[in-house]
């Protein structure tokens, strides 16, 4: 081990924490080489304070022993040293727990300490947000084994094993960038690519914090959905050709993506907004699945514009709130909670 002995590392509380997002424009066009393919194909996003946890504890009672366990799924792996040398795969839901767990020499710490190594998650999300939860929780995984193993991966490096773990356990094609993000910088966020990587440019501050937590509602339909599905037909069909539905509808939705930037940028809040709402039609024709009934009901009933969050099919979405729609707030709000969603309070997180 680096820098602090093993009995100091026993010693310190270990736990990191990550932001999901919401992706306000630009999702979608995130996945390589769309987001290379489209001009000014920008993604915006917003952590929040609605946070994965990774927690490492130790325990004399389970020496020799290395533990993988969620909370949210309720589930437990217990590996010997020798089941865990082995890499076999096992069912269940903590994949990503095991890949992330696989690249760090936890072996060998559980040898030298004598101890038993706990690694355990939360999010109080649950699967199928719409939100990067998993994304996120990669992230706060990777930041901690990173801490306590004193590697020094950059935040690239991070992003990128995350990304690919993600990959692996979707087994669906490639995984967007977007999500890995905000769970590592926080903020207000433009991602740009570039053949080189990802620019990303932080376009925090209070005001156009507050201004988005007021006008911009977080609903969960409470309904959960599989962003794999979606997201993979998407990706093929973009490749179809430039006449395709799929391509004019992401090429569209580019478009609005980096106005929606430059009215950031030029403090034109209103028109981001209706940019928003925008989004939110174009990405409705995509695919039959990315608006659900539920959600179609309640926009027809309130007469607002709706975007989903992440591929849609469920999950959470968002009502921008035009300066015509601020004065019956309350009234959405009650319309919405009348129902089996549920509007939901965050705040940005710097």
């Amino acid at each position: 081990m680096k820098g602090r002995t093993t009995e100091e590392k026993k010693q310190i509380k270990w736990e990191e924490q990550s932001s999901v997002r919401i992706d306000l424009l630009g999702g979608t066009i995130d996945f390589a080489p769309i987001n290379r393919l489209l001009p000014h194909a920008y993604t915006l996003n917003a952590a929040i304070n609605l946070m994965c946890q990774s927690t490492l504890t130790f325990s004399k009672e389970l020496a020799g022993k290395i533990v993988l366990r969620s909370l949210d799924y309720n589930e437990e792996n217990i590996f010997t040293l020798d089941e865990w040398r082995e890499n076999k795969p096992r069912q269940g839901e903590l994949k990503i727990l095991r890949l992330i767990g696989s690249l760090f020499p936890i072996d060998k710490f559980v040898e030298e300490s004598g101890e038993g190594f706990i690694l355990e998650t939360v999010t109080n999300i649950g699967p199928g947000s719409g939100l990067g939860t998993s994304s996120a929780l990669a992230i706060s995984l990777l930041k901690l084994m990173n801490r306590f193993f004193e590697t020094n991966w950059s935040e690239t490096e991070m992003i990128q094993t995350a990304q690919n773990i993600e990959g692996v356990v979707l087994n669906l094609g490639v995984a967007g960038i977007q999500d890995y993000y905000p769970a590592m910088k926080g903020g207000i966020l433009c991602l740009k690519p570039t053949l080189r990587g990802i620019d990303v440019e932080q376009l925090y501050t209070k005001e156009l914090a507050h201004f988005l937590e007021d006008r911009v509602l977080l609903v969960n339909t409470t309904i959960n959905r599989n962003s794999g599905i979606n997201n993979f037909e998407m990706f093929k069909d973009f490749f179809q050709g430039k006449d395709h539905p799929t391509y004019q509808g992401l090429a569209k939705i580019a478009q609005l993506s980096f106005q929606s930037y430059q009215a950031i940028k030029e403090n034109r809040r209103e028109d981001f907004l209706q940019l928003l709402g925008e989004e939110g039609r174009v990405r409705e024709t995509l695919s039959k699945g990315i608006v659900v009934d539920e959600i179609k009901e309640l926009q027809k009933e309130l007469a607002i514009d709706v975007k989903v969050c992440g591929a849609g099919g469920g999950g959470h979405f968002l009502i921008p709130l035009l300066e015509k729609d601020v004065g019956r707030k309350d009234e959405i709000i009650k319309i919405i909670e009348s129902s089996a969603m549920k509007v939901v309070c965050y705040n940005i997180v710097s």
